[in-house]
């Protein structure tokens, strides 16, 4: 099938036979909605930001000098928000590249015109197996869910942000404020500060969470999927970006029968041309190569 991309031996074969044969197909896995997270954490950490700083803000200050402050956390989040996005989308942009040169690598030709026979066993046991494999090494993609993660961090930073309120006060606007001589600006801006880098742990631990997700779902699949019993070696970052999944039929074929048999005696019924109905219409079907011309997609049960 892949000698098959060259137009030169399409236009020399008559038909093509194929044998329980599993065709490996990439499948483009949805990476927008993982990358996106980068994008969308600065809302709910700015969003502690604030209501952490007007809380000082409001027990301190008489008048209102917490504008301009207010209006420079502002300027930071615009900043951190663009980069943020401008970031995502170079590395969705990145990623799509990979998954077509991958897809485009291993992507079974188009077959308009030319007959395709698929002959089937009835459990195939190379298929099954090839089955499980796919279902194991996709089971984390299937649990993965990068809206909990989102929603995950507006969590985990709310619950942080009590206790970086009440634990700057305690610390700042207690004795050590007067221990220390501060002003009340300085006061703020000291509880301000442990504040921030409070909350600045609560988004790296989340960040780093979801790193080693990401990390250990394309591990899973490497060791399932990537290994020599399943569908051969691929690194980390393509097991990430594509699926690799085995098909029964051609994807990109349209002339196309299936035929299925009940293959029975000793050995693997995935050795299906040992059986002699299977060699019979294996036969038939080439002696009739020439009159087989075009036709829909169509099964039939031996």
């Amino acid at each position: 099938m892949y000698a098959m991309r060259d137009k030169s031996i399409t236009d020399q074969v008559s038909s093509v036979v194929c044998l329980a044969t599993p065709f490996i197909t990439l499948k483009r896995r949805l990476i927008e909605p993982s990358i996106s997270i980068l994008r969308e954490l600065p809302n709910p950490f700015f969003t502690c930001v604030t209501g952490t700083f007007l809380s000082f803000a409001f027990g301190t200050f008489e008048s209102s000098p917490a504008v301009p402050s207010l209006i420079k956390i502002g300027v930071v989040y615009i900043i951190i928000f663009i980069c943020t996005t401008f970031l995502s989308n170079r590395l969705i942009v990145r990623f799509r590249k990979i998954q077509d040169r991958l897809i485009s690598q291993f992507s079974l030709p188009e077959l308009e015109s030319t007959p395709v026979l698929v002959l089937q066993a009835h459990r195939d046991e190379a298929a099954s197996y090839l089955n499980l494999v796919d279902r194991v090494a996709n089971l984390p993609y299937w649990l993965w869910s990068p809206r909990f993660i989102f929603w995950l961090a507006w969590g985990v930073i709310f619950l942080f942000l009590p206790k970086v309120i009440a634990t700057t006060h305690l610390r700042i606007f207690g004795p050590t404020a007067s221990e220390l001589g501060l002003s009340l600006e300085e006061t703020l801006s000291m509880a301000f500060d442990m504040g921030l880098l409070e909350l600045g742990w609560a988004v790296g631990l989340l960040l780093l969470f979801v790193l080693i997700a990401q990390v250990t779902m394309a591990v899973w699949s490497l060791i399932f999927r990537g290994h020599a019993l399943g569908f051969g070696e691929r690194n980390i970052v393509e097991n990430w970006l594509v699926r690799i999944t085995a098909s029964a039929i051609p994807p990109n074929a349209k002339n196309i029968i299936t035929r299925s048999f009940e293959v029975s005696g000793a050995g693997l019924r995935h050795s299906i041309y040992r059986d002699e109905t299977v060699r019979k219409n294996v036969a038939e079907w080439i002696s009739n190569a020439e009159n087989l011309g075009s036709g829909a997609m169509r099964s039939e049960d031996f």
